[in-house]
């Protein structure tokens, strides 16, 4: 082989490595945005997961002074029926 038909084939495979290098840049950028906006996600996520414990907190509250309540409601049924007996 002679000297410029090597040339010509380095000059190929050089090509060929600045084409995968500005591939990889394309890729490492696109990266980059990608675990950004994986992180803001994370950030929303636990926000919601707070937000949704709050609110668990306040529907189990609402509950438990629905059953207390009902006790009440019916200990004043109880209440009125022996007071009517008597």
């Amino acid at each position: 082989m002679d000297k410029s038909k090597i040339e010509e084939k380095l000059d190929e495979v050089n090509s060929r490595l600045n084409n995968i290098d500005n591939t990889l840049t394309a890729q490492h950028e696109i990266l980059k945005n990608h675990i950004k906006r994986t992180e803001l996600l994370e950030v929303q996520v636990d926000t919601l997961k707070s937000n949704s414990n709050q609110i668990i907190g306040a529907v189990k509250f609402v509950k438990i002074i629905g059953i207390v309540f009902g006790i009440l409601a019916g200990l004043a049924e109880i209440i009125s029926m022996v007071s009517r007996h008597l």
